[in-house]
């Protein structure tokens, strides 16, 4: 005994360790402890920590004087070490007394009373030390308390999981010291460090929070000798070391972290990293760091390359923690770095591969400026000082600044005081755009700093994807020298409450933003602006008379005030000089009491100029119209570059594959373009010039973007066909006739048709857009029109054209009103005037901004008026749009619906759902409203999705209106027949256009069931074998024909061709017109010129479009003189004659057009016998609660209504009544009646956003079990193909939900051989796409729209797995595809972006 005893403790001091069998003692060596305890933590299945730890521990025991313990992965079977174990870290106990832990863990997924060690060690404000794959250390759902164990890395170390930045394995690390940092005792000794790992993506790193020492620079390969990678890789560096205070699991207790996402076994064969770590263990637990710390390894130190080996691996090597004891230092693996070499091209394209954004925008491109400013060392001057020369002066913040870019009265001023001093001014404001959220649909984050979040968490939900630069980027870009925000309106709606919270953010964003040298050499000058005060305009319009508003904004001001002389900011109060001026003048200077008129920016422009450098006389003598002319023509081109429409392919997640073959050109060549009117600013202002003209001929090149359209003589299409040829094209059923009205042949104008509709004087109105899909640089600028056609000699042909009004830019929606034409001019709701009745417009006004314009086919559009004149706007998905209004800001993500009231200027958010591209709302005669998804074959009733939604939130939807087996897409223009010259068996029908596939109008009978409708096929109104022919709008005319208008176009999809493809044609356009020739023609009722009484006995006209015009010419006439008639006409009518009671609906809704509802009548209507009735009255009652003071116990009464669709409209009306209490109340009332189908989500959802429950998002499409014939790998392939066959715009937009497809454009893949069969065909299809026709089982596809080509979508193992997953759904069961397959046949044909053919198809892989 004694002998044994001897040699143990001859053992302990010899510094050899003495190990438990699941853990790694390593004790210090003797005559050198320090009293402090360090556990290691291993356990991750690729970067070798296993063989990291104990290499660390036994430095750290044995040359520092530490109790080292080292912790493995262990496997219950038999002991081992097996990283690929996740359950199982035996000795957790030993943080219990340890005084420093690292670790090095990857997704591990612990037991309770593991991780429970891991809460005691962290509770108790002990150090940490990260490294590589700690970032995503702990997996799963476990939780200690509050505290989430998956977001270790994120609340511990200050960043999660995020992405491979370099290309993992092929590109390495050098590290970059943070200089200011540098004298930190962490940093004692530390070099240059290269690493064969990759460097990490950064995303959520508060830079403010920590002390950083080292970012990573990545290399061009793996060879310490490599040069850096060029581009935006390495603009700005990821952070790769720092030093931060966490949080610790109970909430409250504060600890010190250290994480760098350095760590493979292979790095720490470069002394600096291990001194790195060494000197952090040193420095967290209070010894002494040495000048250059002995790192060197205690036992011979040969690490294996990084890779994933199976758990096989592991249970072969048999290792235990002994094996690593002093003396010993086995490798996990022989694999090596491996030698550096030519990429073939194979290489090259998984390269490429590994660029990709999972979200589809690519990573980057050289238009969108990364560049991050860095740390300001000196703040420029704050004081009130003339500009200096060359001076940089930029505008952020919200639409009181952003609307001066349509204006340019500003820079005007400045130029003009200010002609020598070559000043450069760009506006970056955005409507809605608070101090730190400033959303944008291309930026990953909505946020505009570090912890700006905390002061809206109301605003979490943020869709945005894609690579446009952050608020921050730009001033980099733009080189700011002076910065001036303007914030304060949109926020003081959130009233006095939250005056601190906007105070606290609008602190942090100083801070921030005086951190920063955007010029490169200091913090900017930083002038902070007030809103204006509120107008009164209500004598003159029914809006706010200020007072709540100007009490709210005086707060929000001062608040400003208060942050500006704490850092001795500039201040420009705009507030009480607005408030002076609308006290000494009649003339208005707001639209709407909250946004300038021009001519009010140009009394603003005067303020902003005095503010910024002091009262100074214009100095220049030019024209000052002249100067106004050139800012203008710069602003545009700057518009077109900051604001650029269509962002979704030119940043966003439709980049790929086509948007770099052209977007990097154009917004270059728009800079340049913008340069040279800067130059010509300056030119004009000092007198050199004394005209606009500008010489853009050696500007960038655009570069020819080639088709990838294939001709076929089967298609067809390539050929346009006119006059009689395109009208034999077209069928109608037995009864009808359809006859050419007028086309780009008579009239050249004639392009791109969007909408239509019809004018009181019974005359056609057409927008065109030929500058679809926006504007190009270097083309003439937009000339988009609003066209007027009319037959004058009753042929049925269109004879004379007049250009209402011209160079607008795409006008995809427009509605009229008695004050003009309203029109979308994205990102803007515009007002067009014809003072003078001549048929020009005269005027536009902006009534609204802030509409995203992020797709220009999903903006705003097909404008539809409700019975009130209110009318709805469409808006699709992708978009963020932040409208500002009199009644505060109106924000939204993805796709909806509006209301915009004219009479009251008031906008709302009506419907939130998940829809991706609505193209069409109808009201039926009773004023319910009903709408398309378009993008998708859906048609719904809209009422039961008008609850009001919570920012970003989805309404449940209800059942498809499409009868089943007439489904299409995509769909756009729904009208109700309304007409006697149609046949009386089809009034009340709906009827759609198509354009894809099915190529014509369906109809469809609706009726009245349960509380809501069910639908039956009538017949294909109109059908067409023209590919070219797409019917987009259509509406019945005064005579009772019907109207339809076809865009008329080659290319129609967006994700199949180059926007730019030179076959999207912009030059022709038809209109066709509907007949029933053995019925008579409608005599047109007298609209325009009409009397009052004339247009109220219009009403009782069976035609709803009369009605609608009617109805719309009433509003031209005063209230006063419409009102009195009003009450006669109603006290006249004949109650036993039928349609009595809808007649007095019609009265109703005159008076609520008035903006003057009769309250009697409302309140008779709201008792009436017909359930149709008393519902539209709900209707009416819900927007005229500001007038009715008992509108809560008449919803009430409603909602307790035998009829659901009665309660369905007070339910929904409730949801929208400030007094919650009162909401609830009539929500509860109605929810205690029987609910169906229809009324159930709704009542539900109601009761939940009233109750302030948070909304959890529920899938569209319910996720699919693996099937049990795939293996364990096959089945993660189909569940994670699963998810991208259902993301929008991918596989199920056209093969649906259900994988039937939609005849004849969208093949079916159930049971499908070109599905099942060779895997190889399958991959090229999905690679390249797919045009031509094609037979599946026996059903022909015509093959005109061609199958979208996903190849530069999707990397190899994304495409490899939804193959996976259609191969074995929908009745297919095949053998997964690998991504090692697609790599094969994408590397065969490097490049490509032709589709391929059928024939060629079935060339190379014929059917079996």
């Amino acid at each position: 005994m004694k002998s044994i005893v001897t040699v143990l403790f001859a053992m302990l001091a010899s510094g050899l360790a003495l190990s438990a069998a699941d853990r790694l003692h390593l004790p210090p060596k003797q005559g050198t402890a320090n009293g402090k305890k360090i556990v290691l933590v291993s356990g991750d299945e690729e970067y070798r920590t296993e063989e990291t730890m104990p290499m660390l521990g036994k430095i750290l025991s044995q040359k520092y004087g530490f109790d080292c313990v080292v912790l493995f992965a262990i496997h219950p079977e038999g002991g081992t070490i097996d990283p690929t174990f996740q359950k199982n870290i035996p000795g957790t106990e030993e943080l219990d007394t340890a005084d420093l832990m690292v670790i090095g863990t990857r997704f591990r997924q612990l037991p309770d009373d593991q991780l429970a060690n891991f809460a005691e060690f962290l509770n108790a404000d002990k150090p940490v030390i990260g490294i590589r794959t700690a970032t995503h250390a702990f997996s799963g759902d476990a939780k200690t308390g509050d505290f989430k164990w998956s977001e270790f890395g994120l609340k511990i170390l200050g960043e999660k999981w995020v992405n491979h930045h370099g290309a993992h394995r092929k590109e390495g690390t050098r590290s970059v010291p943070v200089t200011s940092n540098g004298s930190h005792e962490i940093m004692r000794g530390v070099g240059e460090i290269f690493a064969t790992t990759d460097v990490y993506g950064i995303a959520h790193l508060d830079p403010y929070a920590v002390t950083l020492f080292l970012r990573g620079e990545v290399t061009e390969s793996l060879d310490p000798d490599s040069k850096a990678v060029a581009g935006k890789k390495n603009d700005p560096m990821m952070p790769l070391a720092w030093l931060r205070e966490y949080t610790a699991p109970d909430g409250k207790t504060q600890g010190q972290a250290f994480c760098t996402t350095l760590g493979a076994s292979v790095d720490f064969a470069d002394e600096d990293l291990r001194r790195l770590i060494v000197n952090t263990a040193l420095h967290l637990t209070g010894q002494n760091v040495p000048a250059k710390a002995d790192v060197t390894p205690v036992d011979p130190f040969a690490p294996s390359f990084y890779s994933g080996f199976k758990s096989d691996h592991y249970k072969t090597l048999n290792r235990k923690p002994e094996d690593y004891a002093l003396g010993k230092s086995p490798a996990t693996s022989d694999l090596k770095v491996p030698t550096t070499k030519p990429l073939s091209e194979s290489e090259k394209a998984a390269r490429a591969e590994e660029k990709k954004r999972p979200d589809n925008s690519g990573d980057g491109a050289p238009h969108a400026p990364e560049v991050d400013a860095p740390v300001a060392t000196k703040v420029r001057p704050q004081a009130v000082a003339a500009p200096a020369r060359g001076e940089r002066i930029v505008l952020i913040g919200n639409g009181l600044a952003e609307r001066d870019v349509y204006y340019g009265r500003l820079e005007t001023e400045l130029q003009l005081r200010f002609p020598e001093s070559d000043l450069f001014l760009r506006n970056m404001a955005r409507p809605g755009d608070t101090p730190g959220f400033r959303p944008h649909p291309s930026r990953v984050s909505q946020w505009a700093f570090p912890g700006a979040e905390k002061f809206h968490p109301d605003k979490t939900i943020h869709n945005g994807k894609g690579f446009f630069p952050t608020p921050d980027q730009w001033l980099t870009f733009l080189k700011a020298d002076t910065v001036v925000a303007f914030f304060g309106y949109n926020e003081s709606f959130d009233g006095q409450g939250a005056v601190a919270n906007y105070q606290a953010e609008l602190e942090a964003f100083v801070n921030h933003t005086l951190t920063k040298a955007y010029n490169g050499k200091e913090a900017p000058r930083l002038v902070l602006v007030s809103p204006i005060a509120y107008e009164n305009q209500s004598a003159k319009r029914d809006l706010p008379n200020g007072e709540k508003e100007n009490a709210n904004l005086s707060l929000y001001a001062a608040a400003m005030e208060a942050v500006a002389k704490k850092h001795g900011l500039t201040y420009i109060d705009l507030f009480t000089p607005t408030g002076q001026i609308y006290e000494t003048t009649d003339e208005p200077f707001t639209t709407g009491g909250f946004i300038p008129t021009e001519d009010g920016y140009r009394q603003l422009a005067e303020i902003l100029a005095n503010g910024l450098y002091g009262e100074t006389p214009r100095l220049s003598k030019a024209d000052p119209e002249l100067v106004h002319s050139a800012v203008k023509a710069k602003d545009w081109f700057w518009q077109n570059d900051y604001h650029i429409l269509n962002g979704v392919h030119t940043h966003g997640q439709r980049y790929n594959p086509f948007g770099p073959q052209n977007y990097p050109d154009e917004v270059q060549k728009s800079r340049e373009m913008a340069a040279l009117r800067d130059q010509l600013i300056h030119d004009v202002a000092t007198g050199k010039k004394s005209d606009l003209s500008v010489d853009d001929s050696k500007t960038h090149v655009l570069p020819s973007v080639p088709t990838n359209y294939q001709p076929s003589a089967k298609n067809g299409s390539t050929e346009y066909l006119y006059g009689e040829a395109a009208e034999k094209t077209l069928t109608v059923p037995e009864g009808y006739q359809v006859k050419l009205f007028a086309s780009e042949k008579e009239f050249p104008n004639l392009a791109n048709l969007m909408q239509l509709s019809f004018d009181d004087k019974g005359r056609l109105w057409v927008a065109v857009m030929p500058t679809y899909p926006h504007y190009r640089p270097g083309d003439a600028l937009p000339n988009d029109k609003l066209l007027i056609y009319e037959d004058t000699d009753g042929d049925g042909r269109a004879d004379k054209e007049t250009v209402f009004a011209d160079k607008l830019h795409l006008p995809i929606g427009f509605e009229f009103a008695p004050e003009g034409v309203y029109l979308s001019q994205e990102p803007n709701l515009v007002l067009l005037r014809d003072t003078d009745g001549d048929d020009k417009a005269d005027s536009s006004e902006i009534v609204l901004g802030g509409f995203d314009t992020h797709d220009t086919h999903h903006a705003i559009s097909a404008y539809t008026a409700d019975p009130s004149g209110a009318f709805v706007l469409c808006e699709g998905v992708f978009l963020h749009s932040n409208v500002e209004t009199p009644y505060g800001p109106v924000r939204a993500v993805d796709g909806g619906f509006y209301r915009y009231s004219p009479q009251r200027m008031q906008l709302e958010r009506t419907a939130q759902l998940a829809i991706p591209n609505p193209w069409g709302v109808v009201f039926d005669r009773w004023g319910q409203d009903f709408f398309l998804h378009t993008s998708g074959p859906s048609m719904n009733w809209m009422l039961p999705v008008s609850v009001k939604s919570t920012y970003g939130s989805k309404t449940p939807s209800t059942p498809d209106l499409v009868p089943q087996g007439q489904s299409v897409r995509p769909t756009s223009g729904l009208e109700i027949v309304s007409s006697r010259h149609f046949p009386d068996e089809v009034q009340g029908d709906l009827i759609l256009c198509n354009a894809i596939g099915f190529l014509g109008i369906k109809e469809h009978q609706i009726e009245d069931s349960g509380t809501g409708y069910k639908t039956t096929f009538r017949h294909d109104l109109l059908k067409s074998t023209d590919g070219n022919f797409r019917p987009v709008d259509l509406e019945f005319a005064p005579d009772g024909s019907l109207y339809v208008i076809d865009w008329h176009n080659v290319l129609i999809g967006h994700m199949q061709h180059n926007a730019r493809d030179p076959l999207r044609d912009h030059v022709h356009g038809r209109i066709y017109r509907i007949t029933y020739p053995s019925r008579p023609l409608v005599a047109p009722a007298k609209v325009a010129g009409a009397t009052v009484d004339e247009l109220l006995d219009n009403l009782k006209l069976p035609e709803l479009r009369t009605r609608y015009r009617s109805r719309r010419a009433l509003r031209a006439h005063p209230a006063a003189e419409v009102l009195p008639s009003v009450k006669t006409w109603v006290a006249q009518l004949d109650n036993t004659e039928s349609g009595c009671e809808h007649h007095r609906l019609e009265a109703l809704w005159v008076t609520w057009g008035l903006n003057a509802v009769d309250e009697a009548l409302l309140r008779e209507l709201l008792a009436s016998p017909d359930f149709h009735v008393r519902a539209a009255a709900v209707r009416v009652l819900r927007y005229n609660t500001h007038r009715i003071a008992d509108h809560a116990a008449l919803q009430e009464k409603a909602a307790a209504d035998p009829e659901g669709r009665v309660r369905l409209e007070a339910t929904v009306a409730a949801s929208w009544i400030p007094d919650k209490a009162a909401a609830k109340k009539i929500v509860e009332i109605a929810a205690a009646h029987p609910v169906d189908e229809w009324s159930k989500n709704a009542v539900q959802t109601a009761k939940d956003r009233l109750a302030g429950i948070a909304e959890q998002a529920v899938a569209e499409h319910p996720r699919l079990p693996a099937p049990g014939h795939l293996d364990a790998e096959a089945k993660k392939q189909f569940l994670a193909g699963q998810e991208i066959y259902f993301r929008e715009g991918f596989c199920v937009t056209c093969h649906q939900p259900n994988g039937k497809g939609l005849d004849p454009a969208f093949p079916s893949l159930e049971k499908s051989p070109w599905i099942a069969g060779d895997p190889d065909r399958l991959i090229k299809i999905t690679l390249y796409g797919l045009m031509g026709p094609l037979e599946v089982n026996g059903k022909k596809y015509d093959g005109l729209v061609p199958m979208t080509p996903f190849g530069g979508m999707l990397k190899d193992e994304e495409l490899a797995s939804v193959l996976t997953f259609v191969r074995n759904s929908f009745g297919n069961q095949a053998e997964p595809v690998t991504a090692a397959q697609v790599k094969d046949i994408r590397a065969a044909q490097p490049g490509r972006l032709q589709f391929y053919t059928t024939e060629e198809l079935r060339k190379e892989h014929p059917m079996k």
